[in-house]
């Protein structure tokens, strides 16, 4: 999906165009945190942890959940995110928890 994402925004799915993509992640993950939206990254893990493919959370699937918080997990353990954000998150996916009940 990085591929893709490339192609979009740079109009070739090049390595550089991917490259930028990766680079601008962690900036567009908090815009989405901003507007109570969470964006799953799926790391590989073969390729030292490169994110492959992003997606919005379906906040009806569980499974969607659990890679959420596991992803919010890793992300703190990296220090990817501050205090403040951290706990945006956090509201962000009890308010998908409470919507689903």
């Amino acid at each position: 999906m990085v591929g893709e994402l490339a192609r979009v925004f740079t109009g070739a799915n090049t390595i550089p165009g991917k490259r930028r993509v990766r680079k601008g992640l962690p900036a567009v993950f908090k815009q989405f945190l901003d507007r109570n939206d969470f964006l799953l990254q799926h790391r590989d893990r073969m390729k030292n942890g490169r994110i492959e493919e992003v997606k919005l959370i379906d906040a009806a699937s569980e499974v969607d959940r659990q890679q959420a918080d596991t992803q919010l997990q890793q992300m703190k353990g990296r220090h990817e995110l501050s205090a403040d954000k951290y706990q945006k998150a956090l509201n962000v996916l009890a308010l998908f928890e409470a919507a689903v009940q």
